[in-house]
């Protein structure tokens, strides 16, 4: 008669297999790795999310720099102009018409 082996892989065709239950030692190291797992994956998003938030930050902290450049670019020219872009003349009333 066969008696049964405790390891599928050894087992040949036809051979009983034993059924063996996990010990505790096993299912703590199983539950231990799964939450390591769930750890360093969330630690990685959370990781993610700050470089995100990092990454919008330098992007809004460098578009207000920009607009505040062109508004001093366009101060500075209604300042060399003496003029400002709303006092000039239409370029109607400055045509002459040679119809005649």
């Amino acid at each position: 008669m066969n008696t049964p082996i405790d390891r599928v892989d050894q087992a040949q065709p036809g051979e009983i297999v034993r059924r063996v239950e996990k010990t505790d030692k096993d299912k703590d190291e199983n539950k231990n790795s799964f939450s390591k797992a769930l750890k360093k994956k969330m630690k990685e998003e959370l990781e993610q999310k700050n470089k995100k938030k990092q990454k919008d930050m330098v992007l809004i902290k460098s578009e207000e720099k920009n607009n505040l450049e062109e508004e001093n670019n366009e101060s500075e020219l209604e300042k060399d102009s003496g003029n400002s872009l709303d006092d000039t003349k239409p370029v109607s009333e400055n045509k002459i018409d040679i119809r005649a």
